[in-house]
């Protein structure tokens, strides 16, 4: 980073800004209170995510509400009113309790065409935080994931997430004056899962670099003996993922994969390798070159972000949701 006043960190190579995980709307029964009050005042009453987990179904309400995890003077307004307007009323502060949060969390509804629902509608929380009733299935941009996407907490700088279910947004950026048109924008994704975040990124990618180079051609390759990875999304005859809407210099777009961590081991680590390219362009070469060049090809995951602007990799790390 040239703004970067020194000493400068190295880069963060396993916590890719471009890749982001969050619980996959809808969830069967609302995520449960766990106590305290959550009090604006009191900043230890409250985690952002526990706030965030509110705020995803409050701004159905309350389309002003940004769930960025934060307890800022707009939401208390909204808290206020919102305790006004139950019944029976309560008192006119900005405090989400048991009651408040049973009325929001575990009451508000909305269907998938972001009309309100009701009855057997899924439940408002965690729908994707940047959509409202008139854009219901837009993809995410740059501002969105880094903004109104929050983890449950972070050790050091890794994500630590809960192993259920999961959307992962990976973000495809285009740096041309034409953009691709809708639908040849894609995205790849590949996932595993090891005790520590430094087996993960010492993975040699020799095979599943092999493999990307055939699904990059529009097809989707058997997993070969001994693979280790697992494919997110794709399906039929492709292994992407791609974007319904054009892509162009301006407006970066994200690409979501649904992921089931529920079978990871409790307190594992799980890499998430992605790669980006688009049918309307040629597949840069798999193997990094320098000026025409072949150069040693990467032996370990750390090499191959490092060397190959296509790939983006994060590692997270997985527990039990707190019940």
């Amino acid at each position: 980073n040239p703004l970067a006043a020194p000493p400068v960190l190295p880069d963060l190579l396993m916590d890719s800004p471009d890749i982001v995980v969050r619980p996959r709307w809808s969830l069967a029964t609302a995520p449960v209170f766990g106590g305290p009050t959550m009090d604006p005042a009191v900043p230890a009453t409250f985690s952002p995510y526990r706030l965030w987990t509110f705020q995803t179904a409050f701004r159905w309400l309350y389309p002003s509400v940004v769930a960025d995890g934060r307890f800022g003077l707009s939401l208390q307004r909204a808290v206020r009113r919102h305790r006004r307007s139950m019944v029976p009323v309560k008192t006119d502060v900005p405090l989400i309790d048991l009651d408040v949060w049973n009325d929001v969390v575990g009451r508000v509804r909305v269907k998938p065409d972001g009309t309100p629902g009701a009855g057997a509608d899924p439940l408002a929380v965690y729908r994707e935080p940047w959509h409202t009733s008139r854009s219901p299935n837009a993809p995410a941009t740059e501002i969105d994931l880094a903004e109104t996407v929050v983890p449950p907490t972070t050790v050091s700088s890794t994500w630590v997430v809960y192993k259920e279910r999961s959307s992962v947004d990976v973000l495809l950026h285009h740096r041309d004056s034409r953009p691709v048109p809708a639908n040849q924008a894609w995205a790849i994704l590949l996932w595993r899962s090891a005790p520590t975040a430094a087996a993960l990124m010492a993975v040699d990618p020799t095979q599943a670099l092999a493999w990307l180079a055939q699904a990059a051609t529009g097809v989707n390759p058997a997993a070969p003996a001994g693979w280790g990875w697992n494919q997110a999304g794709g399906g039929g005859a492709v292994a992407w993922n791609t974007l319904p809407l054009p892509l162009d210099a301006r407006l970066p777009r994200a690409i979501t994969f649904d992921v089931n961590l529920s079978a990871v081991p409790d307190n594992h680590h799980v890499l998430f390798l992605a790669v980006v390219g688009s049918t309307a362009d040629d597949m840069p070469p798999l193997v990094p070159t320098t000026s025409g060049v072949a150069t040693v090809p990467p032996v370990t995951v750390t090499q191959l972000v490092q060397c190959w602007p296509y790939a983006a990799a994060r590692v997270v790390q997985v527990l039990p949701r707190p019940i």
